[in-house]
């Protein structure tokens, strides 16, 4: 067997599972990136791209949804875009996907039924779950996935991904650029709607 697949084959089964807890949605403190003692060796330079741009997305995430209620939340601008609440359903949901494919440790209730529904196109006739509760499986597994990226290597990113998109070499690094990519996306529509509803723009800071 060769070096890489012992090494994934090792992840796969070991990999460190860490607990989805955190604090509030409004104070989540992160794993620091960007402490001195943070840094490490260019053997990780591209997890910490990873984790660099997922911390940037996510404080533009918070910052779109703040101060919305709950009711402008579910609001469909036109009839052919999706409401906030199910845009930031999905981004939870692909959040937890990442962590999964990084064998990070998740509650069971991030993963429920109702959160399953936002693999799927929007549909006005479905019951999702409110914003409060979206937003609080965002914050579990938001930090799972971060505390995960804090203790893996390059390594790790080269191991086969269990599914396929369509970018790179099919890797999990790969795989996880993809979805960063996609959330990204969805994040700007989320600070778009914001702005549609009358509110105040979204900020980086």
């Amino acid at each position: 067997m060769s070096t890489v697949a012992v090494r994934c084959s090792r992840f796969a089964t070991t990999g460190s599972r860490l607990t989805a807890q955190g604090p509030p949605f409004n104070r989540i403190m992160l794993p620091n990136t960007f402490e001195a003692g943070a840094r490490r060796s260019s053997s990780r330079g591209a997890v910490q791209v990873l984790e660099i741009a997922l911390e940037v997305n996510g404080r533009l995430f918070r910052n779109a949804c703040d101060g919305v209620t709950a009711e402008d939340f579910s609001v469909r601008v036109t009839d052919r875009m999706n409401p906030m609440l199910w845009i930031a359903g999905h981004i939870a949901r692909m959040r937890e996907h990442m962590a999964r494919l990084l064998d990070a440790f998740l509650d069971d209730h991030s993963d429920d039924q109702r959160m399953r529904a936002f693999d799927q196109p929007f549909d006005p006739k479905a019951s999702y779950p409110e914003k409060d509760e979206i937003l609080a499986a965002w914050n579990e597994v938001t930090w799972a996935l971060h505390s995960r990226l804090r203790v893996a290597s390059e390594a790790d990113l080269t191991c086969p991904a269990p599914m396929a998109f369509p970018v790179g070499e099919q890797t999990i690094g790969d795989s996880l650029s993809f979805f960063v990519q996609h959330e990204g996306h969805h994040v700007g529509q989320l600070a778009l709607l914001r702005r549609a509803l009358g509110y105040e723009p979204a900020r980086y800071a």
